[in-house]
């Protein structure tokens, strides 16, 4: 989402701040998602090329401040709702294998 873009173009000091937080959450997430999907045995890297997606509105640059904070809402509430149903779906032990303890 071109975060570092944003750490230092945001309207204020605060905004930079936050932009800096929405993109070390972020990796936070992605992190716990991949290694999700390594303990379910999905290889880290595509077998094939085209196999491999992402959502290309969100590599686009963005224009201007609310179009970025719009555009990470979004991906914020696509990656929580991923992570519950990852710590509460039947495929959880396997996901999740700490939350056994």
């Amino acid at each position: 989402m071109r975060y570092a873009e944003w750490c230092i173009a945001a309207p204020t000091l605060e905004a930079d701040i936050a932009a800096a937080a929405m993109g070390l959450d972020d990796i936070g997430h992605s992190r716990v998602l991949y290694g999700s999907l390594r303990e379910l045995g999905t290889p880290d890297v595509p077998d094939e090329p085209g196999s491999y997606a992402n959502v290309a509105y969100l590599d686009r640059p963005w224009t201007d401040w609310t179009a970025f904070v719009a555009a990470n809402g979004v991906l914020d509430s696509g990656f929580t709702l991923m992570i519950e149903a990852l710590a509460s779906g039947p495929l959880s032990r396997h996901a999740w294998p700490q939350l056994d303890a």
